[in-house]
């Protein structure tokens, strides 16, 4: 090291260094020189007339470069005096221009980046855009590792840290001051920026031969292996044998009809190897592409890079990714009593960033992290709120599409024409694969959980057909089979089960249909049992039903009042109010405000003639108050955060659809009566109360999180606000869960809801 440090500072300070301290504050000299000697070029514009002896001065140069990374593992707070220094992070990105430095600048960029109080701003470095456009593939991959470090933003960086309670709510960044996605914004500025990284991912999907196959099975982590390829494969080769960037595993040359020469043999032979081996090489750093992928799908610009990453056929690439992991391995078992993920595991973005950075305290190992980083970028692809059918039908394959959207009538039509292909009908799309995988999986395994977090977003928002496409799989028997089954080791399995089941079913009158047809015997009993004893995990299926089961009764409602006899029978009614009218002192009974009064009594019913074939309309009715009463209750203040605020929304449905047929005084009187009738049990109003105000706190600055909620259940979010309002008004109203009424009055109806552990009755 005395001899590197002795030639790094005799070439560019004239000075010895005396001790390893010296060599600590001489650092940020090598930067200083270096960014006077170039300013205004990057490493590969150097000329003789700067260094002499340029290939000697670079190599030296790497060299400190080595030396400073060292520096950064074994002197304390040494990367992170050099994190405060502006000029050495904008040096490094320069030197990463040139061949000669490009590893080891990137691999100090990472350590000190990576201790950073605040996210470096890209915008701050000269000739961004050149510099990325002139990257080759290979250095792409590599130069992900520290484009990790700056487009995502840490939790612990963010106003509130990582405490989810309500006394200290993170706040939502600011979009003006979050440097992550001033950082997506640079970033997606440079045009080749997405198609460079699809191509990337593309290339490194391409199938490689056994021998690197267990290399890359064996590896500990997700860079050792660079330095041993640097020698056998150097870089500069790599641009043109990857020119058609587009070429698929189907396209590597193969054996023509005719004889071919030994000659032709060995040269396909080579180049297939070459491509087994540099698909390896990108391999290694696989899991840093997908990471920057997602996180650039996860910020305002989402619906923008969706569609462009459509059009790039980001799916196409992701379908070949698939087929070459390998599913059937068991993930490592999650530690215990942290979960199905375990602290610090890259199921969450923050732990996600641990692993890119190569972190301790995540206990995925690297085929394992690939995996979940991959399932993370198709949930970000298809989750929006808003329209994303078109790039959702991407999942499946043409034949699947041609199948599942068709009319029975078109189907029999193709089926008699002849013109679908056997070979092509059974040709699965990604979702196939996805839905096949995940019925395989153990409950509590890591994987299945990203594997349903996919499933629900494809899932959410979707049409009619997009549902029974996903049933036609099995998939409805299976989830019913796994919630009822139990014995889940964390909340979290049981609660994608029922969030699943509630996307499958929602709005959709066949899917109630058929999930009523599976619910024989005692199982109907047990889901009942399994859902009120699990609120928390089951309130979204709950409210899912509730919405479904209301649009059902409007529909129908709609339908025949627009039938023949009811228009005839309205037109009447209106001659006659005209009448009334006319008459001096007579009520204007208007057949328009009699719609509306009828429409508040149809949504304030669950059960009617449209849906009393169902079981779980006819509980609903029965029960709906007692469930209302446990989900103000289920969660208090202390322990409401942002994972189970779903529990708030849930029961403001129920108040929402109570409001809508004038019930809702009448509801809250109700729940004051089974205070009064239980002595010493829960204060449901007061919490509920107390969560009102976090509901307001949370949602006041979270515009996109209100969309989300719009969207997911046709409620406008205008008449959220108008029921909390009501909620939280004066006391003086019958509205308000303030509101106290004469004494007497609750005493007669006391025992309108019984204070019983157990689970409610139900009607059928």
């Amino acid at each position: 090291m005395s001899a590197f440090a002795a030639l790094w500072e005799g070439q560019l300070t004239g000075r010895p260094p005396r001790s390893l301290s010296g060599l600590r504050r001489a650092a940020p000299t090598l930067f200083s020189s270096t960014d006077k000697q170039y300013r205004d070029n990057d490493g590969r514009k150097c000329g003789e007339d700067i260094f002499p002896n340029k290939q000697r001065a670079w190599t030296t140069c790497n060299e400190c470069l080595g030396i400073l990374r060292e520096l950064c593992f074994t002197t304390p707070f040494f990367s992170e005096s050099l994190s405060t220094q502006d000029n050495v992070i904008k040096t490094l990105f320069r030197l990463m221009g040139n061949t000669y430095t490009f590893d080891n600048a990137v691999g100090l960029a990472e350590e000190v980046l990576a201790v950073r109080e605040e996210t470096y701003q890209l915008s701050e470095i000269p000739n961004f855009a050149e510099l990325l456009r002139g990257f080759s593939l290979q250095h792409l991959s590599f130069f992900c590792r520290v484009l990790a470090l700056l487009v995502f933003e840490p939790e612990d960086r963010l106003p509130g840290g990582l405490n989810g309670s309500s006394d200290a709510l993170p706040t939502p960044p600011d979009p003006e001051k979050n440097i992550a996605e001033a950082n997506h914004a640079v970033l997606l500025s440079v045009p080749e920026a997405l198609p460079h990284l699809v191509s990337l991912l593309r290339l490194q999907s391409l199938p490689y031969n056994e021998v690197a196959r267990q290399a890359l099975g064996n590896l500990p982590t997700a860079g050792d292996l660079l330095p041993f390829l640097v020698g056998v494969q150097q870089r500069d080769g790599l641009e043109e044998d990857v020119a058609d960037l587009a070429l698929d595993a189907s396209d590597l040359p193969s054996a023509s009809p005719a004889a071919p020469s030994t000659e032709e043999t060995l040269t396909e032979s080579r180049l297939e190897q070459s491509f087994s081996l540099k698909a390896l090489t990108l391999a290694t750093h696989q899991v840093e592409v997908l990471f920057v992928l997602c996180a650039l799908l996860g910020d305002t610009h989402k619906a923008e890079v969706q569609d462009r990453l459509a059009e790039l056929g980001l799916l196409s690439a992701l379908n070949q990714v698939f087929d070459r992991l390998d599913w059937d391995v068991p993930p490592p078992p999650p530690p215990q009593p942290h979960g199905v993920h375990g602290p610090g595991c890259v199921c969450n973005p923050e732990s996600a960033l641990k692993e890119v950075k190569g972190e301790p305290g995540c206990v995925c190992n690297p085929e394992s992290a690939l995996k979940i980083q991959y399932l993370r970028l198709i949930q970000n692809f298809c989750d929006r709120d808003g329209n994303n059918t078109k790039n959702k039908r991407l999942m499946l394959s043409a034949a699947e599409l041609r199948v599942h959207h068709l009319t029975p009538e078109e189907q029999l039509a193709e089926e008699e024409a002849g013109t679908s292909s056997s070979e092509e009908t059974t040709k699965p799309g990604l979702m196939t694969k996805i839905l096949g995988v995940l019925m395989r999986e153990p409950a509590d395994s890591m994987f299945r959980f990203w594997l349903a977090s996919c499933v629900e977003a494809f899932l959410r928002g979707s049409h009619q057909p997009d549902q029974a496409f996903v049933a036609a799989s099995g998939f409805m028997h299976h989830l019913l089979d796994e919630i009822l089954r139990g014995g889940f080791k964390c909340s979290v399995s049981l609660q994608i089960h029922f969030d699943l089941l509630g996307e499958l079913l929602k709005f959709n009158r066949k899917m109630f249909t058929a999930f009523d047809h599976l619910l024989e015997g005692s199982k109907f009993d047990r889901l009942i049992e399994v859902t009120v004893t699990h609120l928390v995990d089951s309130n979204v299926f709950l409210r899912s039903a509730m919405l479904s089961l209301q649009r059902f009764v409007s529909e129908a409602y709609t339908a025949e009042a627009s039938s023949p006899e009811a228009l005839q029978a309205s037109a009447h009614a209106s001659g006659s109010d005209e009448s009334a009218a006319d008459t001096p002192g007579s009520p204007s009974t208007s057949a328009s405000a009699e719609d509306a009064q009828q429409s508040g009594r149809i949504n304030d019913r669950i059960c009617s003639s449209a849906t009393c074939a169902f079981k779980l309309a006819a509980f609903l009715e029965c029960n709906w108050q007692r469930l209302l009463r446990d989900l103000m209750c289920v969660v208090d203040r202390q322990e409401i955060n942002q994972e189970n605020i779903c529990v708030i929304n849930t029961a403001l449905v129920f108040l929402i659809f109570a409001q809508r047929g004038g019930r809702l005084a009448h509801t809250l009187h109700v729940l004051r009566a089974s205070e009064t009738g239980a002595p010493g049990g829960p204060n449901i109003i007061g919490n509920f109360r107390s969560l009102l105000e976090f509901w307001v706190e949370y949602y006041s600055s979270r515009g996109r999180d209100c969309v989300s909620l719009e969207y997911s259940t046709g409620i406008e979010y205008s008449e959220w606000v108008q029921i909390v309002d009501l909620l939280c008004g004066p006391p003086e109203s019958p509205c308000s869960l303030s509101y106290r009424p004469p004494q007497h009055s609750l005493v007669a109806h006391c025992t309108a809801l019984s204070a019983t552990a157990g689970p409610p009755p139900r009607a059928l």
